[in-house]
Order: C-alpha cells, then sequence, then structure tokens
C-alpha cells in the first residue's frame, strides 16, 4: 500500500509570517555531462580528482589533477586541464602547469617522483583569470603556486609562492609562524574580497623533527593584496580538541564585511570509536580582520559526511545576493563500513540554500536541498560556479576506479531571487536493501546494461536453504569440492569486497576480492591478516594482472576451484582463474589450502550475494560496490579451466563480450589438459548427456545460477529486482477537491523547506507559530515510530543537528 503526505505549510514567526504563497517547489533541469571519462578518455587518465571550473571571456576552463595509474597520490599525477565553449564538449585533457605549450614557464615536474595537486580557479579581474594548486615537484614536500591566465587559449605563468625565512634575508616555500615551518596544500577556489584582498584556503601542517607528520595542522588563508604578485599566509585556525583533524577549508564574505570559513573535521572513525558525530564533520570560524585571524573552529551541527564542500553567493540580475549556495553531500555516514565514508557515504551530491544576511548565525543556516548528481552515484568534492542569474555549474568527482569529472548545469527554471523562498525534494532517501537494474548513463561507453548494481549494502539472498553436504568422517568434517565464478565490475576495490556468503557463528566460508584478487575467507573470524585465508601471492604476476584489469574499470571474470583437505596430513587446493571481457587467455594459478579446524559447509544455509555486514556484524569484510553481471556455484565439482572458459563465454554472450574465453595454455599450468577430454570426462561423471550440454545449457545441478540478464533465472532464486515505482517519488500535485497545488511524500523521502534570516527560538520567550494542512493518504506510510497502542509518522522536523524538534502523526 502506498503512503503519501500531502501539505500545504504556513510557518508564522514572530514577528515574521510568511505565507504558501511565497514558497516554490524547486526542482530545476539538470544537464550533466563529462570533462573526463575515467573509462575513456585520450589521456589515458583512470584517476581524476579535485576538480574546479571558471568561465573566462566566455570560455570554460576545468581543471582537475590527474594520474593514468587508477591511484591518488603516486608519481605522475599531474594538473590538467580542458576547455568548453558550451559545457558540452570539451577539449582532450591537457597538463596545464608543466608543458611549455600551456605555460609560459613551465614548472619542473619529473613523473618519476612529481605529485600535483587540488588546482583553484577564481576571476582576479575580468582580465585574469587565477589559479592557487600546490605540488611536491622535487621540492621534499608541497609547495604551494599561482598561476594566471591573460587571455582565453593562452598559456599559463606560473609564480612559486615564497615566504620571509625567520631572522633572515632569505625566502622559502615554508611559512614560518608560531614556532614552526609549515607545509602548504591548497584546497578550495580563492576569493577577491570587497577590499580587492585575495583569499586563497589552504591547509597548513607543520614540519618539525618533534611532531609527527599531519598531527599538527590548521586551516587557513594565503592572502594578496596586490592581485597575486605577493603574498602572505595566516595563522590561521583549529579545532582546539583534535588539532591534526582539520582539513581543505572554504571562506567566502558577508556583506557586513565579515568572512566565513568551514572546514572538515578529517576523522573517520565512528563516534563508537572517538570519531566526531555526523552533525560535527562540519567545523566553522570567523574572521573580522579579512581573514588575517580567525576564531577557533566550532561544529556546524549539518548531519553530513566527511568530505570537500564549497559556498558561493548566488548574485541576482541586479548583481546583489540572494542567498548563499554550497554544494555537499546530503548524506548520512555509512554505519557498516570501517571508515564510515567507503562505500555510499559520498553519494548524492547536492544544493544546499542559506538566507542572504550580514548575521553569521543564519547566514550559516543551511538547508539541504535538491540533489546534484545521479541517484546511486558516487560524486563528491565539488565545486560550482554562477554563469548567470538563470545558471549554475557544479563540478564534481565521479566514481571510485576508474574515476571521472562530471559537470551538472542546473537550468530553468531559476533559483528564486528575492521575495520568494525555497522547498526543495531531497534525494537523501536510504538506498534500496536489494540491487536495482544498472542504469546505462552510469556503465562505461557501449557497456552491456544487463547487471545489477550493488553500492555496498545490498545484498540479494536465495529464497530458501540450499543443502550443501558436507563429507563427515570419524575424525573430521569436511566440505566436497566445490567451483565459483562471476562477471563482476568493481567501482569499489579496496578491503575485502564480497561477492558469495554461506557463513554463521559455526561454520561456512565468504568468497571474496581482496584488493582486487580473489580470495576465499576461512575461520571463524575471519580478517584480512588472518592465517586461515587461500589467495594467491600478492605480489605474484596472476594478482598484478588482476589489479590492473580491476583498476581501469573492466569487466572481469572472477573463478575458482576448491579441493578441501580430506584429513589432517593432506593438503587441499585452489585453482583461482582470471579473465577480461577482451577475451583471450584465462589466467589460472594453483594455491595449497591447509586443513581448517571448522566445517566450511553449514547446510542448509542461504547463499547471500553482495552485502556481508547483516551476515557477520563484526567482519572486517564490505558489501560489494560495482555491478554484478553473472554468478555461478556449483556443489562437489571441481571445474577445470576449460569449463570455467566455457560457462564464462556463456555468460560473456549475454553482456557483450564477443571474444571467447580460452584455457590458460602455459605448459607449468596444471590445467593444460584437452578441452574435448575434460568435458567428456565431466559428462560421464555426472552422467549428463549430449542434450543436457549444448553451447547454451548450463552445466548440470548448479547450487546457484545467476544471469542478471535472464530475469527468469533471477525470479527463480530471489523476487525480481525492479527500479523503483515512479509513483513512489516525491511530487507536485494538484488537489482534485481545493484546486491546489501540494507536495506529497512518500516512505523516506523529504523536503526541506528554506527560511528567511532572523528567525530563531530561544529559552527567551521568542515564539513559532506553525500552521500546516496536510493528509495522511495511507496508514503504511513510513517511516513510523511504533508505541504499544499507536503509530506515529514524522510530518515535520524543525531545528539542526543540536537542537531540532518533530512534529509527528499518530494513528490508533
Amino acid at each position: 500500500m502506498r503512503g503519501f503526505l500531502s501539505f500545504l505549510v504556513c510557518l508564522t514567526f514572530k514577528p515574521i509570517t510568511i505565507q504558501s504563497s511565497q514558497y516554490v517547489v524547486y526542482s530545476p533541469s539538470i544537464v550533466r555531462s563529462y570533462v573526463v571519462n575515467g573509462f575513456n578518455n585520450s589521456a589515458g587518465l583512470r584517476y581524476n580528482h579535485d576538480s574546479s571550473i571558471a568561465r573566462f571571456q566566455g570560455v570554460y576552463y576545468a581543471v582537475w589533477n590527474g594520474n593514468m595509474l587508477p591511484s591518488e597520490g603516486k608519481p605522475g599525477q599531474y594538473n590538467f586541464m580542458s576547455m568548453s565553449e558550451d559545457l558540452k564538449t570539451w577539449t582532450d585533457p591537457a597538463i596545464a602547469f608543466s608543458d611549455d605549450a600551456h605555460a609560459t614557464n613551465p614548472v619542473p615536474c619529473n613523473e618519476s617522483v612529481c605529485i600535483q595537486w587540488q588546482p583553484n580557479l577564481f576571476l582576479v579581474n575580468e582580465s585574469v583569470l587565477g589559479c592557487v594548486w600546490s605540488g611536491s615537484n622535487g621540492k621534499g614536500g608541497n609547495v604551494a603556486y599561482f598561476s594566471k591566465l591573460s587571455s582565453r587559449y593562452g598559456r599559463w605563468t606560473n609564480l612559486e609562492l615564497l615566504f620571509p625565512v625567520q631572522n633572515s634575508s632569505d625566502t622559502s616555500t615554508k611559512p614560518f609562524t608560531l614556532g614552526y615551518s609549515w607545509e602548504l596544500f591548497a584546497t578550495q577556489n580563492p576569493v577577491v574580497l570587497s577590499g580587492g584582498r585575495i583569499l586563497a584556503p589552504v591547509v597548513m601542517t607543520a614540519v618539525s623533527p618533534d611532531i609527527k607528520f599531519g598531527h599538527l595542522r590548521r586551516s587557513s588563508v594565503l592572502w594578496s593584496d596586490d592581485n597575486g604578485n605577493t603574498w602572505n599566509c595566516s595563522d590561521g585556525t583549529v579545532i582546539p580538541t583534535a588539532l591534526g583533524a582539520q582539513w581543505e577549508p572554504d571562506v567566502w564574505q558577508l556583506p557586513s564585511g565579515e568572512v566565513l570559513m568551514v572546514s572538515r573535521y578529517n576523522n573517520f572513525s565512528s563516534p563508537t570509536a572517538g570519531g566526531p558525530a555526523a552533525d560535527q564533520h562540519m567545523q566553522y570560524a570567523q574572521s573580522t580582520d579579512d581573514g588575517v585571524t580567525w576564531t577557533d573552529l566550532r561544529a556546524l551541527p549539518i548531519d553530513t559526511i566527511t568530505t570537500r564542500m564549497q559556498v558561493i553567493p548566488q548574485v541576482t540580475a541586479g548583481n546583489g545576493i540572494a542567498r548563499w549556495l554550497m554544494v555537499m553531500n546530503d548524506w548520512h555516514p555509512d554505519p557498516f563500513s570501517k571508515s564510515g565514508w567507503e562505500t555510499d557515504g559520498r553519494l548524492n551530491m547536492a544544493l544546499f540554500l542559506a538566507p542572504q544576511t550580514s548575521v553569521a548565525s543564519s547566514a550559516l543556516g543551511f538547508t539541504p536541498g535538491i540533489g546534484v548528481s545521479e541517484p546511486g552515484e558516487r560524486a563528491f568534492y565539488p565545486q560550482m560556479w554562477q554563469d548567470s542569474p538563470e545558471n549554475v555549474t557544479v563540478i564534481w568527482s565521479s566514481g571510485a576506479s576508474p574515476r571521472s569529472i562530471r559537470i551538472g548545469t542546473l537550468a530553468l527554471p531559476p533559483l528564486p531571487e528575492t521575495g520568494k523562498y525555497v522547498v526543495s525534494v531531497r534525494n537523501n532517501t536510504v538506498l534500496p536493501a536489494r540491487p536495482v537494474p544498472c542504469n546505462a548513463s552510469a556503465l562505461p561507453h557501449g557497456a552491456s546494461p544487463h547487471c545489477l548494481t550493488f553500492w555496498g549494502h545490498q545484498r540479494l539472498e536465495t529464497s530458501s536453504p540450499l543443502s550443501v553436504e558436507p563429507v563427515r568422517t570419524p575424525e573430521r568434517t569436511y566440505a566436497r569440492n566445490f567451483s565459483f565464478g562471476a562477471w563482476v565490475r568493481l567501482s569499489e576495490r579496496e578491503g575485502g569486497v564480497t561477492l558469495l556468503d554461506t557463513r554463521n557463528a559455526l561454520a561456512g566460508f565468504a568468497l571474496c576480492l581482496h584488493n582486487g584478487v580473489p580470495t576465499v575467507y576461512l575461520g571463524p573470524n575471519v580478517s584480512l591478516n588472518g592465517t586461515m585465508n587461500v589467495e594467491p601471492a600478492m605480489d605474484s604476476a596472476f594478482a598484478n594482472t588482476i589489479v590492473n584489469a580491476t583498476n581501469t574499470g573492466q569487466l572481469v571474470y572472477y573463478g575458482l576451484s576448491l579441493t578441501s583437505p580430506q584429513s589432517e596430513n593432506l593438503l587441499g587446493t585452489v585453482n583461482f582463474y582470471f579473465g577480461t571481457e577482451d577475451g583471450g587467455a584465462m589466467l589460472e594459478t594453483t594455491v595449497s589450502m591447509h586443513p581448517v579446524p571448522r566445517d566450511l559447509s553449514s547446510q542448509p544455509y542461504n547463499i547471500t550475494i553482495g552485502d556481508v555486514q547483516r551476515n557477520q556484524v563484526h567482519s572486517s569484510l564490505i558489501g560489494l560496490s560495482g555491478n554484478l553481471y553473472g554468478m555461478f556455484f556449483f556443489n562437489d565439482t571441481m571445474l577445470p579451466a576449460s569449463l570455467h572458459a566455457q560457462i564464462a563465454n556463456s555468460f560473456g554472450k549475454s553482456i557483450g563480450c564477443h571474444t571467447p574465453l580460452s584455457p590458460w595454455t602455459d605448459e607449468k599450468s596444471s590445467a593444460r589438459k584437452n578441452a574435448a577430454s575434460d568435458i567428456a570426462a565431466y559428462r560421464k561423471k555426472r552422467d549428463v548427456n549430449d542434450a543436457d550440454f549444448g553451447q547454451d545449457t548450463a552445466l548440470a545441478s548448479p547450487v546457484l545460477w545467476f544471469n542478471a540478464s535472464d530475469p527468469g533465472s533471477v525470479s527463480q532464486a530471489y523476487p525480481t529486482p525492479s527500479a523503483p515505482d515512479p509513483a513512489l517519488q516525491p511530487r507536485v500535485a494538484r488537489n482534485s477537491s481545493t484546486g491546489h497545488e501540494v507536495l506529497e511524500l512518500c516512505g523516506m523521502h523529504s523536503a526541506s523547506v528554506e527560511l528567511p534570516p532572523g528567525i530563531t527560538c530561544d529559552t527567551s520567550g521568542s515564539g513559532l507559530g506553525l500552521t500546516a494542512r496536510f493528509a495522511l493518504t495511507a496508514k503504511s506510510f513510513l517511516p513510523r515510530v511504533e508505541t504499544a497502542s499507536r503509530k506515529q509518522w514524522t510530518a515535520i522536523t524543525l531545528g539542526d543537528g543540536d537542537h531540532h524538534v518533530r512534529i509527528r502523526v499518530a494513528t490508533s
């Protein structure tokens, strides 16, 4: 049954009254495109991150740091740029500051040691585009640079920033203050204050033999009063209780002249392990002297995650300020991941709104609004640019690995200016418990959409227990042979990513990927460092080939065949197989398996695909994040290489792999056998006749056979995954009886309501009145709080992360 909450609200704040006619539902069209696609680009860049965008003399410039290696902070990471006149077609990525084709004085950067970071664009004035960035460049740590461009399609001029050395006439790239030298790391777009001063946000990290690097940091700014020719460094500010945790500040100026800063609380531990709560991830400080000195950082009570954000003014047609805009993830920290953000914490990159005011407390009162990124897209590190009163363009990092740079333009209708307030439908709904069909636009160009997307918390579970009877002898119990294979494209490969889990408290095993390498996890307490795990040597050629393929976002086949040890004195074996969508020879390696002091089988049991956390709360593994095309599991069968290749190819035909995999042909491989004799031997053992073993026929009696391109096979074991019902999405509708437009919300959906500045409720007696008309159209409406006698549904929440009140609807 569907449940909708439909309402009209009149908010009365003494002495301010806002009528419903002053509100508009803000739901603009969002035109998204790629600046650089990490799966396919002319420069071969697999890692792209830390982007910025600006429009200069009619041309849009996008800059970011990128690398052909799919990893962050590795040598060969340059700052790149691309240009566009229409936000649709972008020039090929080009090295911006270290190539004489694009710089008058290229910054030396040896790709074997050099790492460049985080370019941040701004307009120095109408005639000069500026960029502040950092790079190691063989300097023994990061150095800050100011680069400027004086004509469109021109070349950059680079300036290495130098600061006075204490008690000397020399200069250094590391400013000295507060008793230390400080390494500088540029973070966000600089701003030009009303008086002409440039403030460039940076992180300062103390460099001292007495302090471990990174244990003392300050959020700060560099300032220049001469258009970037010379620079000074503020002492910045800290979180008093976490001197190494501040990271990536952003600054903006209020009409009063006061400058505000927001900064990350860069601690990924969960609150139970001493980390910050959700409403402490953003910290703020204030400056009344144009950024020279700052108050201490303190929590900005907005429930969110730990990542980079940016604030800009919404400039009106008359060059005024309508409100403050912030881009940031409107999401909750991942309660299941080890660090709180690996998988789905960086979803729903959204637009937040705050009133235009000179009062800091109101200007920091951000209301979460519309989602800018696509549903389910891993999107983070946004920056934005307002091109006109009608258009705001946001740029962000998209995906895990490969990682892309995308943009989204918030087109018509424009954000309302003065006199109107906004109701925004939020996209921060809980991800479905089940995976959903793949979105073709989120896949590499030309990739088959016949797959299911997992975001780390989704799982499929067999609808009934499956009997996998172990062998029992007087001495011990052991699992029979089994074989497994899957076609997967990973978006998250760090740590242990679960493909299939059979464990319970006493028995079972998990088949996973350890940093992309297939692994069998065993033992009562699965640990990435445990001795009971069976995997290829991580430094082997086999493992290196796998890591290279998964890092580049390829669709890959993982397979294994296991023979369990049948006595304490014998070793078992695990044959691992690997192939890619490009076809060719399938790789194989064999690893010995020692006796396991527990049952590998736990029968009967349900096989879980994807999310491990609901099976093993204390497991160090994480759920699958990526696209699953097909999977199989055979009990009491150790398939040879030829049959792995045949099954992989049977899936491959339906998912667009046109070149078949073939068995490994190395002379040293134990699987180098004649394929025909392998098939004949299998038929004889299983009594399978020719009709049962045709070209497109599955092998006999698999315990699990999952093919995402065949909805029938999926529905046999699981309820068929489907896309969300459009009728269950928030929408604006017209009430048939009253003629009023109403906002309909369903289930976990919510909408935010923008408020004017100056509204407070305190203990001194100031009041708040609220008149709301709403209808609960189904009693199954969620979320709800149940008591013994009635059910309650949250209709309205007022306040922030620190202080809030909920208005609930109750039914008996």
